[in-house]
């Protein structure tokens, strides 16, 4: 598959915010309680996003769709260790490796006022799909059919919302670590409405 010029433009943009991200990445965390595992999760998520930019520069579009979730749960997951988990649910998970449900952390969130309930409205749009894309359901596989036959028909416009949408999830995962790292998340908020703005 060849890149439309549409998804070419959405990958440099991604590209130059990736280059932004590594140059003002936090290198040291506060590591206290949960926020080591909310730093990590962080930056799992970023790095999940890099890979998706690698899989629809090569054309891979299929399997960077079903990596969006894995996105999605690791940056609930470190804003639930970030924000809200109890001393005991990360002695559950520390050492047992049990996490509550991905609803339960949504609930524990969005109970905090200045959320606005965000974290169910994100999830209610795009659970679905994120999770027929991650487990090659009804969405997946029909865009491997086209007029030509079977074989990968993400289209363009689907492929540069993605990215845009990953764009915002990286913002808010740097300004996490640079919450974790005690530092001032205003250069966030200015690259967020960039961001936001493409």
């Amino acid at each position: 598959m060849t890149l439309g010029d549409s998804v070419a433009a959405a990958l440099e943009r991604s590209q130059r915010l990736s280059d932004w991200i590594q140059v003002h990445h936090p290198t040291t965390v506060d590591a206290s309680d949960g926020k080591r595992f909310a730093a990590a999760w962080y930056a799992i998520a970023i790095d999940h996003r890099e890979a998706i930019l690698l899989l629809v520069q090569r054309g891979a579009r299929s399997a960077a769709f079903a990596l969006v979730r894995s996105i999605y749960e690791a940056w609930t997951r470190a804003s639930w260790a970030h924000f809200c988990a109890s001393p005991d649910e990360i002695t559950r998970f520390e050492t047992l490796g049990v996490l509550p449900k991905v609803e339960t952390m949504v609930r524990k969130l969005d109970a905090r006022p200045q959320t606005n309930g965000a974290y169910s409205r994100i999830k209610r749009s795009a659970w679905e799909s994120m999770s027929d894309y991650a487990h090659g359901e009804q969405r997946q596989i029909a865009r491997w059919f086209d007029a030509e036959g079977i074989g990968a028909a993400h289209s363009d416009t689907e492929t540069v919302a993605l990215l845009q949408a990953l764009d915002i999830y990286a913002v808010l995962c740097l300004a996490g670590l640079f919450d974790l790292a005690g530092l001032s998340t205003e250069p966030c908020a200015a690259k967020m409405a960039e961001v936001a703005s493409t």
